[in-house]
């Protein structure tokens, strides 16, 4: 009991107060002579320049009022293996403890479609977007929608594929597997990357663009969902080969950038606004 009334209300109030000591009381002074009250004082300085503890204690405690697996994990320490690790712990290890941000921001994303269907089975993730696709999480709010980009950004990270393929960039190595094997093993390395774009296609396409249903309302199947489900896993695929020839690639700190900055805040926010959308009903 104490440490929770420690973390919610004594670790923000030392965040905060060791924030405001740096607030330099000649800036507030200047502002005083300039005619400005207390109130355009407290809002135009000193919470601008306390923002980063801001963001600091809004993250730390977020992060700690979203820890629904607390208990589960602390009996059973995620065993027996991973079996009873759930999906926000799963995130939240990938996020802080092995900052795999581009894995992390992933499993946020199929979070947003894991909640309004309440099951991890793909059949039910499917059978959920059935009626055409005016029905798929795609375009059944903004979230989802937003969801499904992030996703493609954070898999096109994991695969290594352009504009982040710092790791195996051949345009500027001169050791590692481009230069070292020919032939097949080459070929493998490179069906290995490829493969990998195919599996998180078609997870894209099951959890966002209604699995093998069809596109038209009222679900008259013209098309066989085995060739209809690849067909829009092959289409994504395709804007995956587009990018690696259209667009130029980051430096790493563009990407820590966009994966601290950019890629984790808003999938928590994605996260939070489909949660809100399943309480309100």
């Amino acid at each position: 009991m104490m440490i929770m009334i420690w973390f919610q209300i004594g670790y923000p109030l030392v965040i905060f107060m060791a924030a405001l000591q740096r607030v330099d009381p000649e800036i507030l002074e200047a502002a005083a002579l300039d005619g400005a009250g207390r109130y355009q004082k407290f809002s135009k300085i000193t919470v601008r320049l306390i923002q980063p503890e801001v963001y600091v204690v809004v993250l730390t405690t977020t992060i700690h009022a979203l820890k629904v697996f607390g208990q589960i994990y602390v009996l059973t320490r995620g065993g027996p293996g991973t079996a009873t690790i759930v999906p926000s712990y799963f995130a939240y290890q990938n996020f802080f403890e092995k900052a795999n941000v581009g894995y992390g921001s992933a499993i946020s994303t199929i979070m947003t479609v894991i909640i309004p269907v309440g099951s991890l089975s793909m059949v039910d993730i499917v059978n959920a977007q059935q009626g055409g696709i005016q029905n798929w999480f795609l375009f059944r709010n903004p979230f989802t929608f937003l969801a499904f980009f992030i996703y493609f950004i954070a898999s096109l990270a994991e695969v290594n594929r352009t504009p982040f393929d710092i790791p195996e960039a051949e345009s500027e190595l001169v050791a590692g597997f481009h230069t070292e094997y020919s032939g097949m093993r080459f070929a493998f390395f490179f069906l290995a990357e490829y493969a990998n774009m195919l599996l998180v296609t078609c997870v894209a396409t099951t959890l966002f663009l209604g699995g093998w249903t069809s596109l038209l309302p009222g679900g008259s199947q013209l098309i066989p969902g085995p060739i209809l489900f690849f067909l829009k896993a092959f289409s994504i695929i395709f804007v995956q080969m587009w990018l690696r020839w259209s667009v130029p690639r980051l430096r790493v700190d563009q990407l820590m950038y966009l994966s601290w900055k950019v890629l984790l805040p808003i999938s928590f926010a994605l996260v939070l606004g489909v949660g809100w959308l399943a309480v309100r009903g």
